[in-house]
């Protein structure tokens, strides 16, 4: 565990957002803003894709909350 964690102490902000823009993440959030119905519903979807494209990366208990949480830590 202490070595996952000093490995995830060395990853960029910058290379998280790399990320988040590459897997279009940041996409459902704005689309959140404007969806009154579900604001996580297009954020679940990516998600959804992402796990579909690298199953390894993206735990199946990953949330929507997960995902806005991180950001509120970048």
């Amino acid at each position: 565990m202490v070595i996952l964690t000093e490995a995830w102490g060395r990853v960029s902000k910058q290379t998280i957002r790399n990320c988040f823009r590459k897997a279009d993440i940041g996409k459902a959030q704005q689309s959140a803003l404007n969806d009154n119905d579900d604001p996580f519903k297009i954020l679940l979807e990516d998600i959804s894709a992402l796990q579909e494209r690298s199953p390894k990366l993206v735990p199946d208990e990953v949330s929507a909350e997960d995902v806005v949480d991180s950001y509120s830590g970048v």
